[in-house]
């Protein structure tokens, strides 16, 4: 009736010896003997209660949990210890002593911290049910003690014992993830150091509360861009007597660029390389860099595994902060001021007071007296707007497009064809003199057939999609860059009733994002006539779900297999060579699907091929038959008759 029986709830404590004199009681310790039934009922509390509790206590926690180690976690404060040593760097560690714990603790206090957790209420009843009133005794040679009450603490021996100390603990109670695998940060709080080019645009910013620096105040720290970094990286392994050549010059990314390095008796910070203009003029619309500065930021704070604390650095530009993104600029940085930004958790400050958290790397390779084959620029402060775009990670031949009247194209004679169409993009929408030299030269180099397009916006679009929602690319096997540049301009030319005057080359980058994603999220899908429905799910190469199964059960009604377009996929050797969830199946599906010329009619041929599923496989009262002479026996000039029949098809 609710209770547990007394048995159950009665320990037997046997002394064991341990080591040393016998006549010493110290040297002897405890064991609870349990009866058999109540380790079954504890057992089956235990489960329905684990059930729970492994869903509030992170996978990181291995102590006093079942088939975990800690070992891992020894190696990692190990590790962080020795470190601390060598990087002359303080490290403060907490150890707390669970030899007594189960002895201790208060019952009233288990209940209450039991009841914390979303627990059905009858198991903390049985579970309280079976410590209340229950007894121990001691044996020895035979002879029992006289029983007595257990009022504080855990039953020794019973599998409840290790879940329930997880239960009161604080430290178990209040860990929510942010303790990573090995003991370092999964979710660290992320150092943000803002970084302005100029003084005026420092007190711009100040009037609205942001305190950021400029390369000149965070001296003797230097600001480097992250092309830099490559270089000195180079030289880690290069070794000409083994034919070593180094550190190939691949980018540093995020994880990379969110360290403190010494290096050449210098400290160093770089900036993201998404603040480099020169490297991909993407990074010129701030729209777009708003969106990966917060990308950036959560995705170090998701990866970031080592010790000490991220710090990411932001460089703020005049064309960054001052148009008509400011709006948007500014509630980033409130956001990063607040201390929360995209679910990060941001600590903003001066470069001076997060260098003590951060995480350091000294680039040990490089020599103090080294004589690199580089020069080492670091980020110098603009001194007025004429020198706005001056900075390190633009070139002279670059900055002189802002005075277009006295531009100069015989630099840009010699140079490649991509920094002729970086210096084209980069050039002010009102260079018409600037731009028409650059298009002139290129069309002398390459001709009439010289097509400047925007192929790559789409790709990085179509890789942040899908990252971050890819539900927005269910029933696409394939997608084509061709169609998708069509579907583009017909859903821009629908939005407005005029066709053929807007094109996606007129897209700010921003906006072909936004317009790709209204295109796949199918934003405007209500608006469109069925042409035009199926004109863009065509070009997207859209199909419906388990449409590949469809075709699958088709084949196997159809001997002669499907044509469409005049090309023929037989039903064998299809059905023997692939299975029915076969990746090769649904790529030889989409090839057949690819035969027609326009998307609409690709669609129509999907419709088509659900119809026939519909009524081959669907339909049990249509049976396999080729004698056609039911059907020529029927009256033609009857509704059901031949004529009939003959005009539909």
């Amino acid at each position: 009736a609710g209770k547990t029986p007394a048995d159950w709830k009665t320990g037997v404590i046997v002394p064991v010896f341990k080591r040393g004199d016998h006549k010493e009681c110290s040297n002897y310790r405890g064991i609870t003997f349990l009866s058999l039934p109540g380790k079954v009922y504890a057992k089956v509390l235990e489960r329905k209660c684990r059930e729970i509790l492994d869903l509030k206590i992170q996978e990181e926690q291995c102590g006093l949990r079942p088939c975990r180690s800690t070992s891992d976690h020894i190696f990692a404060l190990r590790q962080i210890v020795e470190k601390s040593w060598e990087y002359a760097q303080p490290v403060y560690v907490c150890f707390v002593d669970l030899e007594k714990a189960h002895d201790r603790i208060p019952r009233n206090c288990l209940w209450t911290c039991l009841g914390t957790y979303e627990i059905y209420v009858q198991v903390p009843k049985a579970i309280q049910s079976l410590y209340s009133g229950s007894w121990c005794c001691v044996r020895i040679n035979g002879v029992k003690s006289k029983p007595f009450n257990l009022r504080p603490g855990l039953r020794q021996g019973c599998v409840l014992s290790s879940l329930l100390l997880c239960c009161v603990d604080t430290i178990f109670r209040s860990s929510q993830g942010d303790e990573g695998i090995g003991g370092s940060v999964c979710n660290p709080v992320l150092q943000v150091a803002l970084i302005a080019e100029s003084q005026k645009l420092q007190a711009l910013l100040s009037t609205y509360g942001i305190t950021c620096q400029t390369p000149r105040q965070v001296e003797p720290v230097q600001i480097w861009p992250s092309s830099q970094l490559v270089k000195v990286f180079e030289g880690l392994g290069n070794n000409s007597r083994l034919g070593l050549t180094g550190r190939p010059p691949r980018p540093i990314g995020a994880l990379g660029t969110s360290k403190i390095y010494r290096v050449l008796g210098e400290t160093v910070l770089c900036y993201p390389l998404l603040f480099d203009v020169s490297d991909f003029y993407l990074s010129s619309d701030p729209a777009v860099l708003i969106d990966d500065i917060k990308r950036d930021l959560l995705f170090v704070a998701r990866r970031w595994q080592l010790a000490g604390r991220p710090t990411y650095c932001v460089l703020l530009t005049e064309p960054l902060v001052v148009g008509e993104h400011f709006a948007s600029i500014l509630d980033l940085l409130v956001d990063m001021k607040n201390g929360r930004c995209n679910n990060v958790r941001v600590r903003l400050g001066r470069v001076q007071n997060l260098l003590s958290a951060g995480c350091w790397e000294h680039l040990d390779f490089v020599p103090q007296n080294a004589e690199l084959s580089f020069k080492v620029e670091s980020l110098k402060e603009a001194e007025g707007i004429s020198d706005i775009s001056s900075l390190s990670n633009l070139r002279e031949s670059e900055c002189m497009l802002i005075f277009d009247q006295d531009f100069d194209i015989e630099p840009y004679q010699k140079k490649p064809t991509e920094d002729l169409l970086l210096a084209l993009q980069s050039a002010p929408s009102s260079a018409f003199f600037t731009k028409s030299k650059l298009l002139h030269l290129l069309l002398n180099r390459h001709g009439m057939d010289f097509k400047i397009d925007d192929e790559q916006e789409l790709i990085i679009a179509l890789g942040h999609f899908a990252s971050v929602e890819p539900e927005l690319f269910s029933g696409m096997l394939k997608i084509r860059i061709g169609w998708l540049i069509h579907a583009m301009n017909l859903q821009l030319n629908y939005e407005h009733d005029r066709v053929g005057h807007r094109s996606v080359n007129d897209l700010s980058p921003t906006e072909i994002k936004q317009e790709l994603h209204d295109l796949f999220a199918m934003k405007h899908f209500s608006r469109l006539s069925a042409l035009q429905q199926r004109q863009l799910n065509g070009c997207l190469n859209r199909v419906p779900p388990d449409f590949y199964d469809q075709v699958w059960r088709i084949l196997e009604r159809t001997p002669e297999g499907i044509i469409v377009a005049g090309h023929h996929l037989p039903q064998q050797p299809t059905l023997s060579d692939m299975t029915e969830y076969e990746l090769n199946f649904a790529l030889t599906i989409e090839e057949l699907l690819s035969r027609p010329k326009l998307p609409e009619y690709r669609q129509v041929m999907v419709e088509l091929i659900q119809i026939a599923f519909e009524a081959f496989c669907k339909d049990s009262s249509i049976q396999d038959t080729t004698d056609m002479t039911p059907f020529l026996k029927l009256k033609p000039q009857v509704r059901a008759g031949t004529s009939t029949y003959l005009a539909k098809v």
